[in-house]
C-alpha cells in the first residue's frame, strides 16, 4: 500500500512523502517548487561492528557498505540525476556522488561529499 506522508516545512510549504519502500525502491518528496526522488539500487550490508562507522551525534546512524541510491532532483525543466554510493575502504566508508561522467568522493561524510558536488556543480554551470 502507498503510503503519502505531509511534511511541513514552513507553515507556507509543505513537502509530501509518497513511497511504498521495500516493495517498490522508488522514494519521491513533492513541493510546489520541487521534486526529489530516491531510487535504492543496492541497500548494502553492515560491516562486522568492529569494522562499522556510525554517523555522528546525536542520531549515530549505521553506516552500510556498498548502498548505492539514484537520486533525480529539481523541476523537469533542470532535471538532474545523480548517483550517490558508500563503498568501505580500509574499514572506512568513501561517500561517492557520480553525475555527467564525473564524480565527488568524501572520506568525512556524505554532507562534505554533497558540498564538494554542488560547488562543482555550480562551477559547472557557469562554463
Amino acid at each position: 500500500m502507498e503510503e503519502e506522508l505531509l511534511l511541513a516545512i514552513s507553515e507556507q510549504e509543505y513537502t509530501y512523502e509518497t513511497n511504498t519502500y521495500p516493495q517498490n525502491p522508488i522514494i519521491q518528496y513533492k513541493n510546489p517548487n520541487w521534486n526529489l526522488t530516491y531510487k535504492i539500487i543496492a541497500e548494502g550490508k553492515y560491516p562486522p561492528d568492529n569494522k562499522l562507522v556510525l554517523t555522528k551525534k546525536p542520531f549515530q546512524y549505521k553506516i552500510p557498505d556498498k548502498y548505492i541510491v539514484e537520486t533525480t532532483y529539481n523541476k523537469k525543466s533542470t532535471q538532474k540525476i545523480i548517483i550517490c554510493s558508500i563503498n568501505y575502504y580500509q574499514n572506512k566508508p568513501i561517500f561517492r556522488i557520480e553525475f555527467d561522467n564525473n564524480f565527488v568522493e568524501s572520506q568525512e561524510n556524505a554532507s562534505d561529499a554533497a558540498n564538494k558536488y554542488q560547488k562543482v556543480s555550480n562551477y559547472n554551470n557557469f562554463i
